[in-house]
This record gives C-alpha cells, structure tokens and sequence, in this order.
C-alpha cells in the first residue's frame, strides 16, 4: 500500500511497540560473522542508535559468513564499513556509529554508560570479560555471544546484583586464566593472536545466533520500558546452547558466584 509503514507487520505483533525500539541505544561489540547477524537484524528492526565496535580489518575468509561485507571491501576496516552498511539499511531512521580500534583498551566506560544494551560478537574470553565486567559495574544488560562450527550459545545478564554475569558463568578457575592472559599480553601480542586465531565457523551459525541475540534485545527494551511486561521477559542468567551434535538446544540457568568481584559497585 502506498501509504504502508516500513514497520507495518512488526507493529502488528501483540505488545510490540516501534517506538521503545526506536528509543534504545544498542552497542555491538565486534563486527564479524555474528556482529554482521546483529546488526542486519537491528537495522531491519529499526532500533534507533547503534554503535559498534572493532580494531580489525576484512579478510576474504570474512565475505562466506558475512552479510554486509562484499569482495570490495576486503581489507577495510570492519567497523566503518558496518556501521555504513547497517546505516542504510535501518528502517527507522536509527543512526549508526562507529568505534574502530582497541576495545579492551580504547573503549572506556564512559562510552557504555550512554547505552541501554551491550551486545557481545566477539571471539575471545579476554574482550567478553572486560565489556561483561563493565556492563555488570555499570548495570548494564549484557547478551554474549558465542558460535564454532555449526554449535552456537547466547547469554543474557540484567547486569543487577542478583544476576550472574559473563564472569560467573567461566567459574573462579576459568576468570583468572582469562585475566591472565590480559595482563600478560600487549597489544601487539593481542593483535597477531586474534588474527592467527581461526575458529571454524559458518553463516549458519552466525545467523541462529544473531537472530537470538537480537530477540533478547527486544525483550530486553520493552523491559526497561516497562518492568512488568511479562510477554517480554528477557531471560536474564540463562545460556541457551545449541548443540549439532545431539541436535538439541538446551538452557543452562547459572547463579550469582559467591566470590564474584563485578556484582559490587562504583
């Protein structure tokens, strides 16, 4: 119809509400195969501003699993060109913006404050700890992310002192090793490591995952909207794990570790 929204046939969902979406700020971390998932679908959704972040460049590896990478663009920046992709495609007239370079060491938490859900689409435990322990000091909703080969997991964090975060999920042991490997890493070291680090992976899996990723952030913004929607409950301290193995999706409900340092605040 001429005079037909852009949004029409999602407003038409019960309780689904354009504007809650096109007020919340999104920030995606990591623009590779599953952060180009996440960003398609909060274009398509309209979610009003996003910014995304990413120090690397695209590899021809990249354009397979890719949905707003092309040939052309192998060897720019992954960031900008996403950012200007997601750009043109948002239905809304959301804005997109960009952070290209050092996440763990460039993005401060000044950045994170101004956002109202922290997406992560990265492939290493340093960088998920690093934006989960802020968003968890910031009380910030957090959703990672993780997809090899065709098996995928999605974790939601409210980022409240009764919700476990990212840290709590890798158990005592499997934190400091993470930390570690922070502390004794520069940025160059960093740097080559992330790029010799080659994890299978498929569009497949990138698009079930971003798909899921995305669906919680709806959740998550008519929650924030509204805290006693219950037809959009997020499900926050739940990793939902698809394995190809068994076929099967299993949710895994973790608690509040005791000695966790990120559910004290500033």
């Amino acid at each position: 119809a001429e005079n037909e929204k852009k949004t029409d046939r999602q407003e038409r969902i019960p309780g689904f509400y354009q504007k809650v979406i096109h007020n919340t700020k999104v920030c995606v971390i990591g623009a590779g195969a599953t952060g180009n998932e996440v960003l398609k679908n909060i274009a398509l959704v309209g979610f009003g501003y996003t910014l995304v972040a990413d120090m690397d460049h695209i590899s021809t590896s990249n354009l397979s699993r890719t949905v707003l990478f092309t040939g052309e663009d192998v060897n720019s920046k992954k960031a900008v060109v996403a950012a200007q992709r997601a750009q043109a495609m948002n239905i809304d007239g959301g804005v997109v913006d960009y952070f290209d370079g050092d996440i763990c060491h460039g993005l401060g938490e000044g950045v994170f404050r101004h956002m109202d859900i922290v997406i992560g689409c990265v492939d290493n435990e340093q960088t998920r700890l690093y934006v989960s322990n802020i968003c968890q000091l910031l009380k910030i909703p957090y959703i990672d992310t993780g997809i090899s080969g065709f098996d995928w997991n999605v974790f939601t964090s409210s980022g409240q002192e009764g919700c476990p975060c990212y840290a709590c999920t890798l158990g005592s042991k499997g934190e400091r090793a993470a930390l570690e490997r922070i502390r004794n890493s520069c940025d160059v070291t960093r740097r080559k490591s992330a790029a010799e680090e080659k994890i299978p992976t498929i569009a497949i899996s990138a698009a079930e995952v971003g798909a899921r990723a995305v669906l919680q952030a709806i959740k998550i913004s008519h929650s924030l909207h509204d805290p006693e929607n219950k037809l959009y409950a997020p499900d926050y301290g739940i990793m939902t794990c698809y394995s190809a193995w068994n076929n099967k999706t299993t949710d895994y409900r973790f608690g509040v570790r005791s000695n966790c340092s990120y559910h004290d605040s500033y």
